[in-house]
């Protein structure tokens, strides 16, 4: 197992920047998930440590050595890809044993360490097939094998799961999970799913333009993100906003929000006001869908757009008076009906306030507070 660190890390292309500094330590045996919309920097960040692009500026450590300018295959890194990059050629057998067949090592410890590997992923029973002989799950469940019979100190995974369907995305994922925990050895895992990031990691590394917007564990990220990007990204679905006005109260923080009727809806919430905040400032009001529930004396006049049954909850298509586009997750959807009026409350307790340069109030009904390392 090693660390891998990143010292101020940039990469260009020509004068374009795209990784614009990053700072960054995942620890020895730690499963980190590099998480963003496409185009955020997070499989340059991966090919970076693997050696397959250069680093315009900065250092990339592994164990506390500096690989700038250390050839790939002396890295001790293995990478499994998008596209499972095997043989075609080859029999499953063949493809896993390759790198060791050129590294030259007995015979007899190679077929240790592929049989070891084919068992560990269950593809025993597929050593003598090629790889078209093999469906989509099979052939990254090779691919990953010809990655662990290498020993890496690292693994890099390039959305691994991108290209199966839905029951074999799960399938796999929990195959990977338990890869993990078998090896304890430090995985380094790039997607665009977030569902992906909350199950598989113990650390979510949030990316957005090359920026690392908010580090941590995918409870932390979940609860007290930093910023409106890292709480409009994490979560399915996506947290709604609304926007609000917010001064300091005895409490916390007041909420005010002025209704398409001309009404006013006034509500505390327990958070810490920021320095410099005085009078009434502009902010954004966020509430997951899973918190938003039908009540009388709820805050927010929405109509019902759509219900999607999805067994056990319904999730409700709202708009609300103010034109506002937002869902709701209930359990039970069977008194509302498209096209009717509904009033929606929350506990203010798992309310998110963001100011209005988008980042978070500090909660005060929390472990945790967030840490942006952007």
């Amino acid at each position: 197992m090693s660390t891998v660190a990143f010292r101020d890390v940039r990469k260009s292309y020509g004068a374009v920047e795209v990784i614009h500094g990053v700072d960054l330590e995942i620890k020895s045996g730690e499963f980190a998930v590099f998480v963003g919309p496409s185009g955020c920097g997070k499989s340059t960040l991966l090919r970076m440590i693997a050696g397959l692009e250069e680093i315009s500026a900065g250092d990339i450590m592994i164990g506390g050595e500096r690989m700038n300018d250390i050839r790939p295959a002396r890295r001790g890194v293995a990478m499994v890809f998008q596209s499972y990059a095997l043989y075609p050629h080859m029999t499953v057998y063949k493809n896993m044993s390759f790198s060791l067949r050129l590294a030259r090592l007995p015979k007899d410890e190679i077929d240790r360490k592929v049989r070891v590997a084919a068992e560990t992923l269950q593809i025993t029973e597929f050593l003598d097939r090629v790889p078209s002989n093999l469906s989509g799950g099979q052939q990254q469940r090779v691919a990953i094998g010809r990655a662990f019979v290498r020993e890496p100190k690292v693994f890099l995974f390039d959305e691994p799961l991108s290209n199966l369907d839905a029951a074999l995305r799960m399938q796999t994922r929990v195959e990977i999970a338990k890869l993990h925990q078998a090896v304890e050895a430090t995985m380094i895992y790039v997607t665009h799913d977030q569902v992906e990031a909350m199950t598989l990691a113990d650390r979510i590394v949030v990316l957005n333009k090359g920026v690392v917007e908010q580090v941590g564990t995918p409870l932390e990220l979940y609860h007290h993100p930093a910023n409106l990007f890292v709480a409009g990204f994490i979560g399915s679905p996506k947290m709604n906003f609304l926007q609000v006005s917010a001064k300091p109260s005895a409490t916390g923080m007041e909420i005010v929000k002025e209704r398409h009727d001309g009404s006013v809806a006034r509500l505390d919430l327990p958070m810490g006001a920021k320095g410099g905040i005085g009078g009434m400032g502009t902010a954004t009001l966020g509430i997951r869908p899973e918190h938003l529930f039908p009540s009388d004396t709820g805050m927010i006049r929405a109509t019902v757009e759509l219900v999607e049954q999805l067994g056990e909850y319904a999730l409700v298509h709202l708009t609300s008076d103010e034109g506002v586009e937002l869902s709701m997750k209930i359990l039970d959807a069977s008194g509302l009906s498209v096209g009717g009026a509904i009033k929606v409350g929350f506990d203010p307790a798992n309310a998110h306030l963001f100011d209005g340069n988008g980042a978070a109030f500090p909660r005060t009904n929390g472990d945790f507070e967030p840490q942006s390392v952007a």
